[in-house]
């Protein structure tokens, strides 16, 4: 029996930080999930990290195209018309990717999960809301058209992801959704 077909695809950005991109790959390993990993660079260790993950790098050097591009190029790369981009350092389990795709696929532009306050153990309120204007993820589900028209860019990686790149969308007239059963 054949796998199901992709339904998303999950591109983590890596920090280089080896055992957090294991602990997300791990988590977010699911059938319907493809997943990428995009960096800057290369490192035995998190390479060995990303083993089961199709693996895009852009070179070190200081001229050479950044994350933005190697990002770009990932967006572009994959089949899935949904597309999760993750900073390694997130907390995301394949439950809560899920949950992003779903709101994306019934019509969102782009869905952002709730913060789980490791301190509280309790959900804060979604970034972007008015009480939590601070608060920020690292981690978006778009279509991949929106990717395509608003391009993330090096300055958006990791917790920067939901205050330019969110802002850019709302500004270009996208519908962004706050799933209550996504959190990481």
């Amino acid at each position: 029996m054949s796998a199901p077909p992709r339904r998303a695809a999950v591109i983590v950005v890596a920090q280089h930080r080896p055992a957090a991109l294991r602990r997300l790959l791990v988590g977010l390993r699911h059938p319907v999930l493809e997943l990428v990993v995009v960096t800057v660079g290369d490192d035995p260790a998190w390479r060995r990290a990303a083993r089961g993950a199709v693996v895009l790098s852009a070179s070190a050097d200081r001229d050479a195209p950044g994350r933005d591009a190697v990002l770009r190029a990932a967006v572009a790369a994959v089949s899935s018309p949904i597309v999760v981009v993750a900073d390694d350092g997130v907390l995301l389990g394949a439950p809560a990717a899920l949950g992003l795709v779903e709101a994306v696929r019934r019509g969102a532009d782009a869905a952002v999960p709730r913060i789980l306050d490791p301190h509280a153990g309790a959900a804060r309120p979604a970034p972007g809301s008015a009480s939590a204007s601070t608060a920020a993820s690292g981690v978006v589900a778009a279509r991949r058209e929106l990717l395509e028209a608003v391009p993330l860019l090096d300055d958006d990686a990791g917790p920067r992801l939901d205050r330019t790149w969110l802002r850019r969308v709302r500004q270009s007239g996208a519908r962004v959704e706050y799933p209550p059963d996504a959190t990481c």
